[in-house]
């Protein structure tokens, strides 16, 4: 938001601006978006693709979609079985029949996460204090059984303590993060440095997930 805008109509500006010839817009929750692209006069494309049998979280699958679609644009051949060859590390990774984790933290990516989540989970969980972390955790909180803070080292961080202030406030159980649990079930979330210090807390490989 700092580079981007503040309102999905200022997002939309900014990059939108940045398209020379011709537009492909996955398919949007916000009209903003088109009405921008219509303003600054951009041709564009809605991809409203559906893909069938695909073992995705649904905003992952809109995003493949909307990439096989460009390369049917620039008229490469592409076979879509092929992109599965390639995973997307931190985005809803399965890296344990237990732990998924993901590197979103702003509000829009906790949106997509507590759609795909089917049961609630144990959040492992910390923001950067010029996150949205109050609204993400609102969003989330239907799928939180509880949530343990995972403490960081970075001046940039939430302080502790107002992470709890917001916990409170939102009625949400919390603990500080010290083990797994065999029997719980774990989303490790907000941003890579949460994600890398918890992989490095608890020592796992994940090179063969």
């Amino acid at each position: 938001q700092q580079f981007l805008g503040n309102t999905i109509q200022e997002i939309a500006t900014t990059k939108l601006k940045a398209v020379k010839k011709k537009a492909l817009l996955a398919s949007q929750p916000y009209p903003q978006v088109y009405q921008v692209a219509k303003k600054l006069k951009i041709p564009f494309k809605k991809v409203e693709t559906t893909l069938k049998n695909i073992a995705l979280p649904p905003f992952l699958a809109t995003n493949l979609a909307l990439a096989y679609e460009a390369t049917k644009e620039l008229g490469v051949k592409v076979k879509l079985e092929d992109s599965f060859k390639y995973p997307l590390p931190g985005r809803m990774q399965k890296v344990k029949e237990n732990i998924i984790l993901d590197v979103g933290h702003n509000p829009l990516s906790a949106q997509a996460i507590e759609k795909s989540l089917k049961e609630k989970v144990v959040l492992i969980y910390n923001s950067y204090k010029d996150k949205e972390y109050k609204k993400v955790l609102e969003i989330l909180k239907p799928k939180i059984k509880h949530l343990e803070i995972l403490e960081l080292e970075d001046e940039r961080v939430v302080k502790k303590e107002k992470l709890i202030e917001v916990l409170k406030e939102l009625q949400i159980p919390y603990t500080t993060f010290s083990s797994l649990e065999p029997n719980q079930h774990y989303l490790v979330y907000g941003s890579f440095k949460v994600v890398e210090e918890f992989i490095k807390r608890c020592k796992l490989d994940f090179t063969n997930s």
